[in-house]
């Protein structure tokens, strides 16, 4: 009778619990299985060309030098010296591959009498960015108005037009580091404004290092 008892209560106690155990080998199963399915999206994120997502964010932070430019000699106006600019912006992705923000820049240029142009403009900006592998290639469109001193002299608000390309490694998830080129277009309509008896049509040619930080 005994035997019997154990035997039977062996069998309700497996008839009781085998579907526990089931059910917790199935919740481990699918917990596995969405790690692993978590692992695999940060892979291809990572290695893949999908950086980059509607709704992302990035910084962006750059230096340059600046070299003053005219049409009959490219890189000497003949009246300022090559100078240096600094720049610091704010993006966010509106698709995968489109992002609009601003920048904020801070330029100086010495002239040949070593005074010095100063200029901070403020750019509206779009930017397309195509992707191959780690590698990106972001095209620029900027716009926007510049606060400009020169030896006492003040001109506000004054037009900027920048285009800008470059080419970037994202050396991490989170992280890019490339190199920039820029042409400034900054014209100062003197005879407008009544500052001046003529237009000043200022051209800069700009290349430098960027970082960028995306979240």
């Amino acid at each position: 009778m005994k035997r019997i008892l154990s035997i039977i209560s062996i069998m309700a106690s497996v008839a009781i619990f085998s579907p526990v155990l089931l059910h917790a080998q199935d919740v481990y199963e699918d917990d596995k299985n969405l790690q692993e399915k978590h692992e695999k999206e940060r892979i291809v994120r990572y290695d893949n060309t999908k950086y980059n997502h509607e709704g992302d964010q990035f910084l962006k932070v750059g230096l340059d030098f600046s070299i003053p430019m005219r049409p009959l000699n490219p890189f000497d106006d003949g009246h300022m010296k090559i100078g240096g600019l600094g720049m610091l912006g704010y993006h966010v992705f509106i698709t995968p591959e489109i992002s609009a923000g601003a920048d904020v820049i801070f330029g100086f240029n010495t002239t040949i009498g070593d005074n010095i142009f100063n200029y901070i403009p403020i750019v509206i900006t779009a930017t397309y960015h195509p992707t191959v592998g780690k590698f990106e290639f972001p095209v620029t469109l900027g716009i926007g108005c510049a606060w400009e001193t020169y030896n006492n002299n003040t001109y506000w608000p004054g037009l900027l037009i920048r285009p800008e390309v470059g080419a970037h490694y994202r050396i991490a998830d989170s992280w890019s580091l490339g190199l920039d080129t820029s042409y400034n277009f900054m014209p100062q309509f003197c005879k407008a404004w009544g500052t001046g008896e003529k237009n000043i049509w200022m051209q800069f040619f700009n290349a430098g290092i960027t970082a960028r930080y995306f979240f």
